[in-house]
């Protein structure tokens, strides 16, 4: 006997998407055994069982496979509980087109709880005056001063 089977299916790229890849799989506790090793969703961020007073620090990526560059903002404010326990570095920044930028987060709890919270952040296409450029607030001017101007200004204060 011969049987056919037709598949069907549709894939897609989101313009932007979320690369969790670095960030350590946590099972899921479940009665079901199947469910307990089940991926999870790729908008999901488990951080994991963490002492109050410690910190847990991972990477995520957001990538843009779009043609224009996209600018992502995270609120000021963090929601109740993560507000004071929770930082996200850069918080805001803009990803070219074709690239993707590690962002941090480091959960350091004051106080034992155990909730799913939503974090949305707010993404948008932008378009530059003149030469594009990588832009972030976790972004810093270093200068550097030769150790030579540093030993003649000391001398010239004493």
């Amino acid at each position: 006997e011969e049987t056919t089977r037709t598949f069907l299916g549709e894939g897609y790229v989101s313009d932007v998407s979320w690369d969790l890849s670095d960030v350590p799989f946590q099972s899921v506790k479940s009665d079901d055994p199947a469910e307990q090793f089940l991926p999870p969703p790729p908008d999901h961020v488990n951080l994991g069982e963490v002492a109050v007073g410690a910190d847990v620090t991972i990477t995520v990526y957001i990538s843009n496979t779009a043609r224009d560059p996209v600018r992502f903002q995270f609120p000021e404010t963090l929601p109740p509980p993560f507000a004071g326990c929770l930082s996200i570095s850069p918080s805001v920044g803009h990803v070219q087109p074709g690239t993707r930028k590690p962002l941090t987060l480091t959960f350091r709890p004051t106080e034992p709880l155990n909730q799913q919270v939503e974090l949305s952040a707010t993404l948008c296409s932008i378009a530059y005056e003149g030469e594009a450029e990588d832009w972030d607030d976790a972004m810093r001017t270093v200068s550097f001063t030769p150790h030579e101007s540093i030993m003649e200004s000391r001398s010239a204060s004493k």
